[in-house]
């Protein structure tokens, strides 16, 4: 489940690893469960946002739920 030699995380390669959907990970960023960076800047004329998964974020994230 883990990333070798990756530092950062795009939503859609955590939903693929987990067999989901991509809002389904967006859901979990959201409610906090799945710590990102938003990465876009604000400064432009669009909402649209580039979101990040620390590696560590993702490994704390499979600790947290492994039975």
């Amino acid at each position: 489940m883990d990333f070798p030699g990756r530092e950062v995380l795009c939503p859609f390669e955590i939903a693929k690893r987990l067999g989901c959907c991509t809002r389904h990970v967006q859901d979990l960023i959201q409610e906090g469960q799945l710590r990102a960076v938003d990465i876009s800047r604000r400064n432009t004329n669009t909402d649209r946002k580039t979101i990040r998964v620390p590696i560590e974020s993702w490994r704390q994230f499979l600790r947290e739920r492994t039975i």
